[in-house]
């Protein structure tokens, strides 16, 4: 398939044209979008067809017990290498899963393992004048014992599903491959209103066959545009690559503030030869302070805040892993709109797109490596621990420069059932971020109360699900206790909690939870989960954050529960992200500012009882309900945010129920549904 540049590529390939003899040789990103894509491995008798990236070949079947597992081709032409002459040529992808492995006409350029971290290589020297230089990127997402993760809750999905480009630059240019990375990893340093500063680590490539004088210039710009801090270092690269610092110190900073003042700077970093700009990159920066302590909980920039956050898995019905900028963004807002501060990136590293919209909105984020459940054997998998270690470095390599990213995580739910000794494989990995970035604390989420796994990070949190795994919702209190006394010195946060919930299942005055493996699973026993665990986590300043399960439904192949199988219904958001399920709302009145009024059992219709309960969720002043336009009365709150009435006759046929609430500024608020009693 030859490489076929879009009109915007080639306006900008004009563009930069012109001004390279003021800049040098312009750097060029030309997405490769645009593959033949064969299921199977090379050689297979799979049809051919022509996909889009991103792509997963598991955007259908990720919510099967069979969804498959295993290789995947995709090639492209680059065409003829004389295009590109006296440049060097560099191809980059976001992430492949789970192992990718790169031919270029045939032979082998390089492999990457992980299927969540940027990768590249370099194909200078290595392009045909003629072409028709073939890139074949095999893929593979087989579950491999040298591979993180070896187990999971969540759905695998195959195939090339984030970005890939071309990139084209100077012989003298940041190398935009390394680590993952673009060539530049951000190192941040104390912040405070007084001062604040960010040291710039830069890997300056010299492709050339002499060494050559250098300056790596770094200049911070405010929102407005205005210069306001700037560094700079000159330094002889020689041919190879050469590591290059400069920290930019910043008097009287505007501080990121999450989600009350999410301020970003632009950070402009620029490589100068013989007195021209050869290559450069642009993105934001932000200063924040961040504290945790055991007693009192997190404080950001010297206040409280307390982290009230959801986790989130990254697939979305009909496209598994292959989500667009778009739908990054959309996943975003939903979050921010339920007015979370926070939150968990499970159980692996998220996309770039997806941090940048943290960033933006404020939102603080537990970043995490893929090691779930259980560890390979040293002596059956030797590499894993390697491999992991390498995953580690790219993750906080390639997302460190992110100002909403507080934590690293380093495991989910180790020690919960047969595994090999964890204890060494974390030891290790807390030493190697520890290493790569001694300014965020690492953390763990725990599920058992094992002493010497939960005494290794720098703070906890741990998975508990009162009311659903066992027990009635106030086991939450039971929960904190027990984990907390595992490690009493360290700050404790949670993790996971929560329960499954359809939104065509319903049963008004449930009162015991339902089997968790079965059909039936009434979306008003989710709320009272919510309700209550909430209740407790309130009276716990002390813990530090709390990260509900989950935001989003997710494939999950190996469950068959609730409304469908193969898919976790604990989301506060239908898989689609459609429907915002009854609990949102709870989150909604309790967390948001905006003005909050949700009737509960909306959907619940026809309905058989002659008498109904009206609930809703409401941040209102003084709601009401009626119904039929008779008043109900006076409403009781029987959880915070939440108010029911007495109950009320339901006549044959339509009954419209109307609730309404006053506003901060006066406004008057309205919500309305309709049931049908059928007898």
């Amino acid at each position: 398939m030859q490489f076929k540049p879009s009109a915007a590529i080639l306006a900008a390939t004009v563009f930069l044209a012109a001004t390279a003899a003021v800049m040098g040789a312009a750097p060029e990103d030309r997405p490769l979008d645009a593959w033949k894509f064969q299921r199977g491995a090379p050689g297979s008798d799979a049809p051919w067809t022509e996909v889009r990236i991103p792509h997963t070949w598991n955007a259908a079947d990720s919510v099967k017990g069979n969804y498959r597992r295993g290789p995947g081709t995709y090639t492209l032409d680059l065409g003829p290498g004389s295009a590109f002459a006296g440049r060097r040529v560099f191809v980059r992808f976001d992430a492949v899963s789970s192992v990718a492995e790169l031919l270029l006409d045939g032979v082998k350029i390089g492999e990457h393992r992980g299927g969540f971290t940027a990768f590249g290589f370099e194909l200078t020297g290595r392009l045909s004048a003629a072409g028709p230089n073939r890139l074949e990127l095999r893929a593979n997402n087989a579950r491999r014992g040298d591979v993180m993760p070896l187990s999971g809750d969540f759905s695998v999905c195959g195939g090339m599903y984030r970005p890939a480009a071309l990139l084209v630059r100077d012989a003298v240019c940041l190398n935009p491959v390394v680590d993952g990375t673009r060539g530049v990893t951000l190192r941040y340093g104390s912040a405070s209103r007084d001062r604040a500063s960010v040291t710039v680590n830069a890997q300056v490539a010299n492709g050339g066959p002499a060494p050559v004088p250098v300056k790596l210039r770094c200049t911070l710009r405010d929102r407005a545009g205005t210069k306001a801090a700037e560094a700079a270092v000159e330094a002889t690269a020689e041919p190879g690559d050469h590591a290059l610092s400069a920290t930019v110190a910043l008097a009287r900073p505007h501080l990121w503030n999450g989600v009350n003042d999410p301020y970003l700077y632009t950070l402009e970093v620029a490589v100068e030869a013989g007195g021209k700009i050869v290559d450069s990159l642009s993105m934001p920066a932000g200063f924040r302070d961040i504290k945790i302590d055991p007693a009192k909980g997190f404080f950001l920039n010297s206040e409280p805040y307390r982290l009230h956050g959801v986790c989130r898995h990254q697939d979305r019905e009909g496209k598994g892993w292959a989500l667009s900028a778009a739908d990054q963004a959309e996943d975003a807002r939903i979050i921010a709109e339920m007015g979370a501060n926070a939150v968990r990136l499970a159980h692996y590293p998220h996309s770039q797109a997806f941090l940048d919209e943290c960033d933006r909105l404020g939102l603080l984020v537990w970043a995490e490596l893929p090691l779930v459940n259980t560890v390979g054997h040293p002596a059956a998998h030797p590499d894993f621990l390697a491999n992991g270690c390498t995953e580690l470095r790219e993750l906080i390599r390639q997302q460190g420069r992110h100002p909403s990213i507080f934590c690293w995580s380093l495991y989910n739910e180790l020690g919960n059932g047969k595994t090999a000794d964890p204890a060494e494989i974390v030891r290790e990995l807390n030493r190697v971020a520890h290493e790569e970035d001694p300014t965020r604390p690492t953390v763990a989420a725990a599920c058992v109360t094992n002493k010497p796994l939960c005494n290794i990070t720098d703070i906890m949190a741990f998975n508990s699900y009162p009311g659903w795994y066992g027990g009635m919702p106030d086991g939450m209190e039971g929960a904190i206790r027990r984990f907390v006394k595992t490690a009493p010195e360290k700050a404790w946060g949670v993790s996971e909690y929560g329960a499954g919930a359809s939104i065509l299942h319903h049963e008004r005055d449930v009162a015991k939870p339902p089997k968790t493996t079965g059909k039936w699973h009434p979306e008003e026993w989710q709320c009272r989960v919510h309700e209550q665990v909430f209740a407790v986590l309130e009276r716990h300043p002390e813990i530090w954050g709390t990260f509900l399960w989950n935001m989003f439904d997710f494939a999950s192949a190996g469950r068959n529960e609730g409304d469908r199988p193969g898919v976790n219904d604990k989301g506060m958001v239908t898989f689609d992200r459609k429907t915002r399920k009854d609990t949102f709302y709870f989150y909604q009145a309790n967390w948001s500012s905006a003005p909050v009024l949700h009737i509960l059992s909306r959907r619940d219709t026809p309905v058989k009882a002659e008498s109904v309960v009206v609930r809703l969720y409401s941040n209102l002043k003084n709601p009401r309900v009626t119904l039929n336009g008779q008043d109900a009365g006076p409403l009781e709150r029987f959880a915070s945010a939440a108010f029911a009435s007495k109950p009320l006759p339901l006549k044959p046929g339509a009954n419209r129920v109307e609730a309404s609430g006053t506003a901060p500024d006066g406004s008057t608020v309205r919500d309305a549904c309709v049931w049908e009693r059928k007898p």
